[in-house]
C-alpha cells in the first residue's frame, strides 16, 4: 500500500501499558512486514512498569521521557522523532488500542496518501467524540505549517518544551492548525472493549496465541472487577441520599 516515495511512521504515546501494548505492536509489526507502514515509534511517558522494555522487545523504536508528562507532550515528542527519521506521513494511535487490522490502517492512511487531505481522523467503536480522537494520519509537511502560537495556546508546548499540561491539547492544536481534514470510519477498539468481547465469547481464544489469551483473560477479569466496584459505589451513593 505504501508508495515508495512515502515513509509512513506510526507513533504510540504510552503510559503504563505493559499489559496490552505488546499485542498492539505485534499487529503493527505484521503491517510493517507487509509494507503498509515503515517504522514504529513508542514514546514511553515515564512509565513505572515495563512498557518501554516490552515495546523494544516487539521491535519498536522507544523514546523514554524521564517523568510522566501527559499524552499531549508525549505525542508531540513522537511527532518530532518521526520528523528526524524523515517521515512523510505519521499515524498516531493510542497505547490502549486492541490489535489493529490492515484494513483499518489502510483506510485511515489512504486519503492522506492520495493527497485528498492533510489529515484524516479515525473513530473508536466506543463512540468517543471524534474531534478529540487520537487515531490520525497526518502529512508531515502540514504539521510544519501549524503556527507556533497555535501549538503553544492549545497544546501548552513552546520551543519544544512543555509549559503546561493540557487535556486533548495536541488534538485541539491539530484541529485548529490543519484545515484540510477527512473523517474516516475505522472502528478501532480499545483493549478494554476487546477484553469484554473476549469474556463474552470463549471462541476468541481459538483465534489468538495462548499467551495473548492469558492476558485477555486477565484484562477481562479486571474489567469485570471495575464494573462491580462502580455498581457498588452507585448503590452506596443512592443509600446516602
Amino acid at each position: 500500500m505504501a508508495k515508495k516515495q512515502e515513509k509512513i511512521v506510526v507513533i504510540i504515546p504510552a503510559h503504563n501499558e505493559a499489559d496490552t501494548i505488546g499485542m498492539l505492536l505485534r499487529s503493527l509489526q505484521l503491517l510493517k512486514h507487509d509494507g503498509v507502514i515503515h517504522e514504529i515509534i513508542t514514546v514511553d511517558d515515564g512509565s513505572t512498569d515495563n512498557t518501554g522494555k516490552i515495546a523494544r522487545d516487539y521491535g519498536a523504536e522507544v523514546v523514554r521521557l524521564p517523568r510522566n508528562s501527559g499524552k499531549t507532550f508525549t505525542a508531540y515528542t513522537g511527532l518530532k522523532e518521526a520528523e528526524k527519521i524523515k517521515a512523510t506521513i505519521v499515524v498516531t494511535l493510542d497505547g490502549d488500542l486492541a490489535p489493529v487490522r490492515r484494513e483499518q490502517i489502510e483506510k485511515l492512511v489512504k486519503p492522506v496518501l492520495e493527497r485528498q487531505c492533510d489529515m484524516s481522523i479515525g473513530n473508536v467503536r466506543e463512540g468517543f467524540y471524534r474531534a478529540l480522537s487520537g487515531q490520525r494520519a497526518i502529512r508531515v509537511s502540514a504539521l510544519r505549517n501549524i503556527p507556533e502560537r497555535v501549538v503553544d495556546y492549545y497544546a501548552g508546548v513552546k520551543n519544544g518544551k512543555m509549559r503546561r499540561r493540557v487535556g486533548f491539547g495536541l488534538e485541539n492544536a491539530l484541529n485548529r492548525g490543519i484545515q484540510n481534514t477527512f473523517w474516516v470510519d475505522t472502528w478501532f477498539e480499545t483493549f478494554r472493549r476487546h477484553a469484554e468481547r473476549f469474556n463474552e465469547s470463549a471462541e476468541l481464544e481459538m483465534e489468538i496465541p495462548s499467551i495473548l489469551a492469558k492476558r485477555l483473560r486477565k484484562a477481562s477479569e479486571t474489567v469485570k472487577k471495575h464494573k462491580q466496584e462502580e455498581a457498588q459505589a452507585r448503590k452506596r451513593k443512592r443509600r446516602r441520599k
